[in-house]
């Protein structure tokens, strides 16, 4: 039972670096450069090279949300020592 606590704790850092890289970060990037920021010679500041970025909220029942929580949550237990989990199901439960 101990082991499942400690892989809860795994996800739930997980979770956090989903947040931090893939919402927070880019909500913040876009509230200081809005996608129609112009720069300062008049020119849109999203263009050429530097597209405009969306974020990602967080929802367990993505496929693609879960595979990165259940990787991420995977590489800190197994550096921790801590079982890992190979049920996707089990991930989504406990990160929902």
């Amino acid at each position: 039972m101990k082991q499942n606590a400690d892989y809860k704790k795994c996800v739930e850092i997980s979770k956090d670096l989903f947040n931090y890289y893939y919402d927070h970060n880019i909500r913040d990037l876009l509230s200081i450069f809005p996608k129609d920021h112009k720069d300062s010679h008049g020119m849109p500041f999203w263009s050429g090279p530097k597209r405009a970025p969306d974020f990602i909220t967080f929802d367990a029942n993505d496929e693609l949300t879960l595979m990165f929580i259940m990787a991420c949550a995977n590489l800190i237990a197994y550096n921790l020592g801590i079982e890992q989990e190979k049920n996707s199901e089990v991930v989504r439960k406990i990160a929902s």
